[in-house]
C-alpha cells in the first residue's frame, strides 16, 4: 500500500529590536543560517549550498526511522532564501528504504528590514511495510501528517528562536567590524 503524507508550516515574525543591518543582508548568509537552523552534529557539508542532514530518530507506529536527507540552500537573485531536498536516505527498516520519498521546499523572505515571512513544505510518499498494511487508511494518514506537521513545527521554532538570536548577533558583529577604523602597516 503506497502511502502519502504532507505539511505545511509558515512564520511570520517581526523583530523589533534594532539593528544596524536589515534582514535582507542576512538572508545572503546561507551557510550561516543552515548551522543556525540545523545543529553541527547532525550536517555534513557535501559542496557548494549542499547539505546532508541526519535527522534524529522519529517514531512512526511501531517504526524507528531515521531519515538523512541531503539539502541545498541557496539565496537567490530576489534575495529569498530558499530550501530544497535533493536526495534523501531512510535508514532504520530496509522495507521502507527501497520505496520512500521525501520533498521538502522552504523559503525565508525579508518582507522589511525587520520582518521575515516564510514557508515550507514537506511531503513523504512510502509503501508500508505489511504490519500496517491492517492499520486504517485514516488512522496511517493522519500519524504521518502528524509526524510531518511536528518536524516542520520544529524547524520553525528555530527560525524564531535560535535564528532571530543569531540574526541580531550577526547584524551587532557587521555593525562592529564596519565600525573599527583601517589598520595601518
Amino acid at each position: 500500500m503506497l502511502s502519502q503524507f504532507a505539511a505545511s508550516q509558515t512564520v511570520d515574525l517581526a523583530i523589533n529590536q534594532p539593528t544596524a543591518r536589515g534582514l535582507q543582508d542576512y538572508l545572503r548568509q546561507s551557510q550561516r543560517i543552515v548551522y543556525t537552523l540545523f545543529n553541527r552534529d547532525q550536517l555534513q557539508v557535501l559542496g557548494d549550498d549542499v547539505y546532508r542532514f541526519e535527522m534524529r530518530p522519529l517514531q512512526f507506529f511501531s517504526l524507528q526511522l531515521r531519515p538523512i536527507v541531503d539539502l541545498a540552500v541557496w539565496t537567490d537573485e530576489a534575495g529569498i532564501l530558499q530550501i530544497q531536498s535533493r536526495d534523501c536516505q531512510l535508514r532504520g527498516l530496509d522495507l521502507l528504504a527501497a520505496r520512500f520519498q521525501l520533498d521538502l521546499e522552504g523559503e525565508l523572505l525579508a518582507e522589511s528590514s525587520h520582518h521575515l515571512t516564510g514557508e515550507a513544505r514537506l511531503k513523504v510518499e512510502v509503501q508500508m511495510p505489511p504490519l500496517l498494511r491492517l492499520t486504517p487508511r485514516p488512522m496511517l494518514e493522519a500519524a504521518g501528517n502528524a509526524l510531518l506537521k511536528g518536524v516542520l513545527l520544529t524547524i520553525r521554532q528555530q527560525i524564531q528562536r535560535r535564528l532571530v538570536e543569531d540574526y541580531l548577533v550577526w547584524s551587532q558583529e557587521s555593525f562592529c567590524s564596519s565600525a573599527l577604523p583601517p589598520q595601518s602597516n
